[in-house]
């Protein structure tokens, strides 16, 4: 697979260097004024661009669902509120180091029955239960079960673990959260312990679609 990893732009002294998923799609095209992220769906599809500079976050596309595609061009600074954005989830490789920890914690909780998907519930009615869950460096969720589909949205986080059950096809899976305001859609079906494996608290909503 032949891909342009760098660029030296002529005339200029800001060069370009690119980086790309397993598949060969673009994520990142950074220079020294910023960087440019592209975000993916399914099929591949490429669903969002992002400018990061100094001045800012430019979102300078998004597809919606109907195919076309919305221009949002307005900048915010450091100092405003985080803009929503949905993001793929992003998993890390699992060292030997960090899966001898995840069968020690699996092993050391083999008898834990099924609990709560997060701390607590903040709100329910006919349509959704919404979720919060906070958990400290080093801190678990209860082995729980996702009879639905969920949103997550991101408040806070650096890394965390998924650890399903001895018996579960599933292997472990570390996702790096993304940054605050970002939502991540969790289908139904899985069984997991949620680890918080990073140095950072692990604070999200969770937005159970209780008729999915």
């Amino acid at each position: 697979m032949h891909r342009l990893l760098a660029a030296d732009l002529p005339g200029s002294a800001d060069d370009v260097s690119y980086s790309y998923d397993p598949v060969g799609n673009r994520k990142t095209e950074v220079t020294e004024s910023g960087s440019r992220h592209y975000l993916y769906g399914d099929g591949n599809r490429l669903l969002e661009i992002r400018e990061e500079s100094e001045a800012g976050v430019t979102r300078m596309w998004a597809r919606q669902a109907s195919a076309g595609y919305a221009a949002a061009p307005r900048k915010r600074n450091a100092m405003e509120e985080p803009r929503m954005f949905h993001s793929a989830p992003e998993f890390i490789e699992i060292t030997p180091e960090m899966r001898e920890r995840l069968e020690k914690f699996r092993t050391q909780h083999a008898g834990d029955e099924i609990g709560k998907v997060a701390n607590h519930v903040l709100f329910e009615d006919e349509n959704v239960r919404i979720w919060e869950m906070k958990l400290e460096p080093g801190e678990h969720s209860d082995l729980h079960h996702h009879a639905h589909d969920y949103y997550l949205v991101i408040d806070s986080g650096d890394l965390v673990a998924g650890v399903p059950p001895k018996d579960s096809p599933m292997d472990f899976f570390i996702g790096k959260v993304p940054a605050r305001g970002n939502t991540v859609r969790v289908p139904k079906g899985g069984t997991e312990w949620a680890l918080n494996v990073g140095k950072q608290t692990y604070h999200e909503i969770l937005i159970e679609l209780k008729k999915s």
